[in-house]
């Protein structure tokens, strides 16, 4: 999807349409997503972070995109969400004696599919991601059972330098 946007700077050279983007990782379900804006002459298309996010419908909120990452790890557990709010959903917590974060599984030398998704967007190896959280060097701040996660970033002073945001944000004394 393209759209055409003003040039306001007068800046030469910017073609003035911009369009979403996505990158695919190692796998069809890693989608990264970038805007991509057309420059005129024989310029190449300039790709810039995206931060609008996936969007949504307000009645059944995110799509819950890490829902198929989580769960294929095999170290959560399903069970009944509790409250008579929560007539009929389910939640997702960590089967006993597993540790369900993105420092656990890069301690372990597991590169997540998350990882993954934040080595793209901040082109980088997913190697070195990975190599970053498990130094305790990076985050990936997305408490891992929590599979309708807006985005995924990576916060740190080397070699990454995007703040990560949570939704929702984890419960107190939650692990993650």
């Amino acid at each position: 999807m393209a759209s055409a946007l003003p040039n306001p700077s007068g800046v030469e050279g910017v073609g003035g349409m911009k369009r979403k983007v996505y990158v695919e990782g190692s796998r069809p379900d890693v989608q990264v997503p970038f805007s991509e804006i057309e420059l005129t002459g024989d310029n190449p298309a300039v790709r810039l972070y995206d931060t609008s996010g996936p969007g949504g419908d307000p009645e059944t909120g995110l799509a819950p995109i890490r829902q198929s990452w989580i769960c294929e790890r095999g170290d959560v557990e399903s069970l009944p969400a509790q409250g008579p709010a929560n007539a009929g959903r389910t939640v997702l917590r960590a089967r006993t004696g597993k540790t369900v974060t993105q420092l656990a599984y890069a301690r372990a030398g597991t590169i997540t599919p998350e990882m993954e998704f934040a080595a793209i967007r901040e082109d980088l190896d997913p190697e070195i991601v990975r190599t970053e959280i498990a130094a305790g060097r990076a985050i990936l701040p997305k408490w891992s059972p929590i599979p309708r996660s807006s985005s995924l970033s990576s916060a740190g002073p080397r070699p990454m330098t995007t703040l990560g945001r949570l939704f929702p944000r984890p419960m107190p004394g939650s692990g993650g």
